[in-house]
């Protein structure tokens, strides 16, 4: 088994480094053709980067990986090696079937990572860089993750990042009339728009730099489109802004941020962060880090979910071992197989059920 996963989380990789390991989607097919191994998959979210490839030898594929990461984002050998963590075989395939559950997001139980994982693979897929064994590892946790939000009940707390901020703003700052800023069209933005759109009855921007994408979550959202040109021409009109784009550089700087005249609180859910630092006394900026602690009172009310997730968690790799045990054991004797792994394979129900 010679699984070997690299990966950078909210758990152990500071704000500052996380925003360094970015690849973008016109970098990602050369960034695959990079590395020396037939088989890979990287994902990228917010709160996480990983790696995972499938080698003859996973302590050498682990150093290369490292190297590489420290090389290509420029960050020391030390800074990789503290702020990484490394799993080998069984547990690096525990750990994505964590991932793909949301076990192991910020938000405890959140969604909006298997659709993360999904596109990634999708991405993979087309490029050619994900085959064989790894590819039924992607496969079953994609399942996993599927499994785990059907059996999960819904629950009354936030579900992801985006839910967890305007729950924060409402809270805390109150969303009734507030006039609202949202930059970005994706799908953190789209959950933020939507949530708005309930509570409150206030003035909405869209912001994105394609208008027809902001002009689309305008309409379902009952908000006002404008072009990402445009920001500095409202932005003393409003009191919030959510911020959740992909660009690798900030959409709102300094110089824009000195001409804010009213007190503004900005959500930056980007990263690389969309908003620069500044000294302006009447802007206070909430990004990923400074919501953490709210993280942490998310995973003490959802403890029950955890435990239901982990035992999801354990039973799919349970199967997910026994299948691939089988099917190498088969390899040997000569018998054929498809090389990927099937997370409907028969013989299953003999581990049990959730």
């Amino acid at each position: 088994m010679g699984f070997l996963l690299v990966g950078f989380s909210h758990n152990n990789c500071p704000l500052d480094i996380m925003e360094k390991i970015h690849i973008t989607p016109k970098e990602l097919s050369g960034f695959y053709n990079g590395l020396p191994f037939k088989s890979k998959f990287y994902l990228q979210t917010c709160n996480r980067r990983e790696l995972i490839v499938d080698s003859d030898n996973p302590v050498e594929a682990g150093n290369i990986i490292k190297d590489i990461i420290s090389e290509r984002f420029k960050l020391s050998p030390k800074e990789t090696e503290i702020h990484s963590r490394m799993y080998m075989g069984k547990q690096a395939v525990k750990h994505l079937f964590g991932v793909a559950t949301g076990l192991k997001s910020a938000v405890t139980g959140e969604k909006q990572i298997l659709s993360q994982m999904r596109t990634s693979y999708n991405e993979a897929k087309s490029i050619g860089a994900l085959r064989g064994s790894l590819d039924g590892v992607i496969q079953w946790a994609l399942f996993t993750g599927k499994k785990a939000h059907r059996i999960m009940p819904d629950s009354r707390y936030p579900e992801s990042i985006a839910e967890t901020a305007l729950d924060f703003a409402v809270k805390h700052h109150g969303l009734l009339s507030k006039r609202i800023m949202l930059i970005g069209a994706g799908e953190t933005i789209y959950r933020i728009a939507t949530g708005i759109k309930n509570i409150n009855s206030g003035l909405v921007f869209v912001a994105n730099r394609n208008i027809d994408k902001a002009r689309e979550l305008a309409r379902k959202t009952d908000s006002k489109a404008i072009p990402l040109s445009d920001i500095g021409r409202v932005i003393n009109e409003v009191d919030i802004i959510f911020s959740a784009t992909s660009a690798p550089h900030y959409i709102l700087r300094k110089e824009l941020l000195a001409k804010i005249d009213s007190p503004v609180t900005i959500f930056d859910l980007a990263i690389p962060r969309d908003i620069e630092s500044t000294e302006n006394p009447l802007i206070k900026v909430m990004d990923i880090s400074a919501l953490k602690k709210y993280f942490s009172l998310n995973y003490g009310n959802r403890l029950y979910e955890y435990k239901k997730l982990k035992k999801i968690v354990d039973l799919e790799v349970s199967r997910w071992n026994y299948d691939y045990q089988v099917r190498n054991t088969k390899k040997r004797f000569g018998v054929k197989t498809n090389g990927r792994g099937n997370p409907d394979f028969e013989g299953s129900s003999c581990l049990g059920e959730v």
